[in-house]
């Protein structure tokens, strides 16, 4: 692990390096799957979402996953390139909604696993 000595009683800055950390780990992980971090959060957040609601916008998808509009837009046009999301449009033709593929369902319970695992293990 990073030394954080300097930075022990800042909580705020040891938070961030921590979460700087744990992205870099997952990164690693999910560039085998061929998959982006942001991707991954919107695939995750699609899936607790889904078992709440039938109808999930992007607009919900930017509140619960605190990622900027733009990007989850962006990131949802790669994911439906990709075939794990697609979108379907409700009898509101305002805005679609957003669901995920067999094989977007597939996909974020093989990232779930490895994330778990990951998470576990420790440092050497």
């Amino acid at each position: 692990m990073a030394d954080i000595s300097l930075n022990e009683n800042r909580l705020a800055l040891l938070i961030w390096q921590i979460s700087n950390l744990w992205q870099s780990k997952v990164k690693l992980k999910l560039k085998h799957l061929n998959i982006g971090f942001n991707e991954y959060l919107i695939l995750e957040t699609l899936s607790k979402l889904e078992e709440k609601s039938q109808s999930i916008s992007q607009q919900d998808i930017c509140k619960q996953s605190s990622i900027d509009r733009s990007v989850v837009s962006l990131r949802i046009l790669k994911l439906e390139k990709k075939r794990l999301i697609t979108k379907i449009q409700p009898k509101d033709r305002r805005s679609n909604s957003l669901i995920l593929t067999s094989k977007g369902i597939s996909l974020i319970k093989d990232i779930k696993y490895i994330i778990e695992n990951q998470e576990k293990e420790k440092d050497e």
